[in-house]
């Protein structure tokens, strides 16, 4: 699988991600939906297999870990709610000291997606950082997903 068609998961997506008119700060009602969305696309349009999720709340950045197995590629998605703006993600591996940066994204979406092959199975370090925010707002709720075939 090519990160092409990790791009059209997201493109489809984000085409069909609902946009809903009530939306309160306090509520993860946006984020939830947007997940459905996402989750019903990866799983069933494109046969993925999610192996895991992550809600929760940002105001500048946050980092999860997760190990990955060598022989699968993965597809690494963060996507906001309607209050962030920019929102990237990067992923690191161990080298016995530190942590190193494997990818990143640097576009400026409220979506990030990376493809990362591991090349022996460890753990990987994942940092969401939120850049930017719709006016009005310096705290979003994000969601990551990942998945492999």
């Amino acid at each position: 699988m090519k990160i092409t068609k990790y791009v059209a998961i997201v493109v489809l997506a984000l085409s069909l991600a609902p946009s809903y008119g009530q939306k309160t700060e306090v509520s993860m009602k946006d984020i939830l939906e947007k997940a459905d969305t996402f989750i019903n696309i990866i799983e069933f349009d494109y046969e993925q297999e999610i192996v895991r999720m992550e809600i929760d709340i940002i105001r500048d950045s946050k980092e999860t870990f997760r190990h990955l197995s060598d022989g699968y590629e993965y597809g690494i998605f963060v996507f906001g709610d309607y209050r962030i703006k920019d929102l990237d993600v990067n992923v690191y591996t161990f080298d016995g000291t530190q942590w190193v940066l494997e990818a990143k994204d640097e576009e400026e979406n409220e979506f990030a997606l990376l493809s990362v092959t591991p090349e022996r199975t460890q753990q990987y370090k994942i940092e969401i950082k939120a850049y930017s925010f719709n006016e009005g707002y310096d705290v979003g709720h994000y969601g990551l997903i990942i998945f492999h075939e």
